[in-house]
């Protein structure tokens, strides 16, 4: 975005940068839904579970994605994608779903962190793959 930008360059410039964080929102948030559903409604421990479960899998990816367990961390992402790249429907929708089917095989406290982790690792590998057909197709 340039200093000079109209309303509708920025928000051009908003969209795209806010597409990753939003589908991963969606993601979790839905995770959690489908874990109250299938586990009942998690109380404080649960919850950080959860959220312990998904920093280790964003660490995991992190790891796949840098090779070292200490990145620094920059973005060399593309800059322009066919418009459906940043839609993240397909990643959400991956996500959610491999942590239902966790969900069928764990029970109890651990499944909380097991959906978090799961969740994390595919939708930012599922993020990245759908980037990189929609980088390739611009």
């Amino acid at each position: 975005m340039t200093p000079d930008a109209g309303p509708r360059e920025n928000l051009r410039g908003v969209v795209a940068d806010s597409a990753v964080a939003y589908g991963y929102t969606l993601t979790i948030f839905s995770t959690g839904s489908v874990g109250g559903d299938i586990l009942g409604r998690p109380q404080l421990a649960q919850t950080l579970l959860l959220v312990a479960g998904a920093a280790a899998g964003f660490l995991a990816v992190e790891f796949v994605a840098f090779g070292t367990p200490r990145p620094r961390l920059r973005s060399d992402g593309p800059k322009r994608i066919a418009a459906w790249g940043g839609a993240q429907l397909l990643p959400a929708a991956a996500a959610i779903s491999t942590s239902w089917i966790v969900l069928q095989i764990i029970a109890g406290s651990g499944a909380w962190a097991a959906i978090g982790f799961t969740a994390s690792g595919v939708y930012f590998l599922g993020a990245a793959l759908q980037l990189t057909l929609a980088q390739r197709m611009t």
